[in-house]
């Protein structure tokens, strides 16, 4: 029972995550460097639980690799909205396909990760190698994204600006 607590904290973690880093990527005005830095602090974070689980440790970081996790959702359901391509006329259909992709990711990939949790197995290279892998292909996908945070948005406010003028 009291492992179950590791999942729940995750969740609550990803809860306040995506609130605090939509709000704190659009503050700094960059999205592409918070997102990096968040799927590597998830993977280090997750790590760090699941070879912790079940000491206190593991209760205390738990919420963590949820927390940075939130960066995604957040930082990448924005794009399409914000890229001139897409816009508000297609964004739907470009985030409905990007949130598809989500789920399906997250009935094969949870499984594999807490399920050494809720045993408290400890180390189990399967559940490791799919979840460093799979913040390693989120980081590296976003690379070929352009920036499209407050920063970017004003610079390309201004290029146009200069190009009507």
């Amino acid at each position: 029972m009291a492992v179950a607590m590791f999942p729940a904290l995750a969740v609550i973690g990803f809860i306040v995550g995506t609130m605090f880093w939509a709000i704190m990527s659009e503050r700094i005005g960059v999205t592409k460097p918070i997102y990096l830095v968040c799927m590597v602090l998830t993977g280090v974070c997750g790590v760090i639980v699941f070879y912790t689980a079940p000491s206190v440790t593991a209760y205390l970081l738990a919420f963590f690799p949820g927390f940075f996790i939130g960066a995604g959702p957040a930082i990448v359901m924005m794009q399409p909205l914000r890229l001139p391509e897409f816009g508000p006329r297609y964004a739907a259909n470009a985030t409905g396909v990007l949130t598809a992709i989500h789920h399906v990711g997250g009935f094969i990939f949870l499984p594999y990760f807490f399920t050494p949790l809720w045993h408290s197995a400890g180390g189990l290279a399967a559940a490791l190698i799919v979840w460093l892998g799979s913040m390693t292909v989120s980081g590296l996908l976003v690379l070929g994204i352009p920036e499209t945070g407050r920063k970017a948005r004003e610079r390309m406010g201004a290029e146009a600006a200069s190009h009507e003028a």
